[in-house]
């Protein structure tokens, strides 16, 4: 089983082509998994969440949860 920590995750990239013309408050986290469920299919990448979320679900990976 592989097992994913805050010292073995580097930070990714997150697209919006805002521009620079909008903000948010949101801070996009690999290891909050409610987070990852509930982002759209059209993200970026998004094949490779769903395949961890089902990796995680099956116990064959295991996306850490911080308390």
């Amino acid at each position: 089983m592989i097992t994913l920590s805050p010292d073995s995750i580097k930070p990714g990239v997150l697209t919006d082509n805002a521009t620079g013309d909008t903000a948010t408050d949101v801070i996009y986290d690999d290891l909050n998994v409610e987070q990852i469920e509930s982002l759209p299919d059209s993200q970026l990448h998004r094949n490779v969440d769903l395949e961890l979320l089902r990796a995680d679900k099956e116990g064959t990976f295991k996306l850490s949860r911080r308390a």
